[in-house]
Parts: C-alpha cells; sequence; structure tokens
C-alpha cells in the first residue's frame, strides 16, 4: 500500500469520523458511508429513516454538511472536494435544473425577453449555465450579492 494510499484512507475514515459524530449529537437516524474512489470528489452517503431532514428546503442541510465537511477538511484535500448527498438527491436536482434551463431558455427564445431563476447556491447556478451554454440563441449570466445569485437568461 502507497503513502497516498494510506493518507487517502485515514481523510475518508476522519470525514465519516466527523460526520457520525455530527449526527450522533443531532440524534438522526442516518448511516454514512464514503467513497474515495474519484480522484476528484470525495463521496459522502447518507442515507437512513431521516433522510427527509436533509432535502427539505432545496436541501439546506444537506449543502451545511457539505460546506461544514469541505471547510473542516479543506487543507487535506488537496485538489479533490467533499460532496454530500443522500439516496441521488444531487443527481435529481441537477436533472430538475437542466430542465428548468431549457425550458425557460426556450421561453426566452420564443418572447425575446430575458428571465430571471430563483437564487441559487454555486453548485447550482454552474448546473444552469452549462446547460444553456449547449443551446444555440440564448446566454446566461449571474447577478447577485453573496453566495446566493440569481442566474438570468438572455436571447443572444
Amino acid at each position: 500500500m502507497t503513502e497516498e494510499a494510506t493518507v487517502d484512507e485515514r481523510l475518508e475514515e476522519s470525514v465519516r469520523d466527523l460526520v457520525d459524530e455530527m449526527l450522533d449529537h443531532l440524534d438522526w437516524d442516518l448511516d454514512v458511508e464514503v467513497d474515495g474512489d474519484d480522484p476528484e470528489t470525495l463521496r459522502v452517503e447518507l442515507y437512513g429513516d431521516d433522510r427527509e431532514i436533509l432535502v427539505r428546503n432545496r436541501a439546506e442541510v444537506l449543502e451545511v454538511f457539505q460546506y461544514l465537511t469541505n471547510r473542516i477538511f479543506g487543507r487535506e484535500l488537496r485538489e479533490r472536494r467533499i460532496v454530500v448527498d443522500s439516496e441521488g438527491y444531487r443527481a435529481q436536482r441537477e436533472a430538475e435544473l437542466q430542465e428548468i434551463a431549457k425550458r425557460v431558455s426556450e421561453r426566452v427564445k420564443l418572447t425575446g425577453e430575458e428571465e430571471e431563476l430563483a437564487s441559487m447556491n454555486p453548485y447550482e447556478r454552474r448546473i444552469v449555465h452549462l446547460a444553456v451554454a449547449e443551446l444555440e440563441g440564448v446566454t446566461t449570466e449571474s447577478e447577485g450579492d453573496g453566495v446566493m445569485k440569481r442566474v438570468i437568461i438572455l436571447p443572444t
């Protein structure tokens, strides 16, 4: 076993332990799995009876867990990042955002008027920007202050 593999395994174990400890303090019935196979992403999967708590209000709690783990382990992650998910929520949300981007883009092309989407975190905005970039006749820009900004879809 290489030294790098040992470092990665210790990181995975540390992340698992921290998230487990947070869940214990919150007294939530959730289990944690950490998958470090991806060289760019350390995936933390939360599942169990209290999953609904994580995905309420556009998954604010899931976002908090992801933010905290990335902040706490930032230096140890090197070029990687931690993604915290629960039973496929992120893939489902990504598909939803792509569909919204396409639907609004079609409307913008028909009317010739820009449309503003709801406030989104950087991850969600990136999904919308990439989805719209694949379409002709429209473009995007972000507007607002702070982390939560709005995406505006404009005709080209």
